[in-house]
């Protein structure tokens, strides 16, 4: 254990690195207007009923510094691959992002800040804090909104692949429950972030979520000055290529 705990350090480090109230009320805003609008039944997206909802740092209160963007998967009522024999109509990638985007283009606080194409993973909104919507649609098989995988479009493969969203929440909640790892998972997280936003690296969110995750519940407990060390010290004991 730590002899000097720095709890004033940490306090006043984390209180910098958390996003602020401003930043949170302005994403709440934002992402219920937008999902509103998607998901208005009588609105330009109503053919594919679709049901929003948040993936992401924002979502997982894992965002540091800023809230800089929001996550938002739009579930549509179809399904990949779609029933044998041709029944019904057939929507193709561009044509889901095109109803998708439709409500937003409809409206004037966001038609000039739509922006998507050919090779898109989202349909991007940009006002200020970016908004990026994600279409996906069901699995063959599953009528269950609640359950996952979903299947999303991959442009660089030109492929339909398994996503996950909901899940991947659900473990980080349980990975930092109290009787777990001490509430510090989440806080954990956000360091290893603000390690790469100061060192200008590349890592995606969800691989260094996924990468803490897999670390034992005993690294994390302690204080800030215990468990972060620890942290470090067996990330570093293993290879890249471990």
């Amino acid at each position: 254990m730590a002899v000097h705990s720095l709890s004033k350090h940490f306090q006043s480090f984390f209180g910098r690195l958390n996003p602020s109230p401003a930043f949170e009320k302005t994403a709440a805003s934002q992402h219920n207007t937008i999902r509103g609008l998607i998901e208005d039944p009588k609105g330009p997206a109503a053919e594919l009923a679709p049901i929003t909802f948040l993936q992401g740092s924002y979502k997982q209160q894992t965002a540091i510094y800023t809230i800089n963007d929001v996550d938002i998967v739009v579930l549509c009522k179809l399904w990949y691959p779609g029933a044998p024999g041709g029944f019904g109509k057939s929507y193709g990638r561009d044509e889901i992002f095109r109803i998708i985007a439709a409500p937003l283009f409809a409206d004037g606080r966001y038609h000039d800040k739509v922006r998507f194409g050919p090779q898109s993973m989202c349909v991007k909104v940009d006002l200020g804090i970016k908004v990026e919507i994600l279409p996906v649609v069901f699995k063959a098989g599953n009528a269950d909104s609640n359950a996952e995988p979903f299947m999303l479009y991959r442009p660089e493969s030109g492929k339909w692949e398994n996503g996950f969203a909901r899940y991947h929440q659900q473990w980080l909640s349980i990975k930092n429950a109290d009787n777990r790892t001490q509430g510090n998972f989440i806080p954990a997280i956000k360091v290893l972030k603000h390690i790469r936003s100061l060192l200008g690296l590349t890592a995606v969110s969800f691989h260094i979520e996924c990468l803490l995750y897999f670390l034992a519940d005993a690294v994390y407990l302690g204080g800030p000055a215990d468990y972060l060390a620890s942290v470090f010290r067996t990330i570093a004991a293993y290879k890249p290529e471990a």
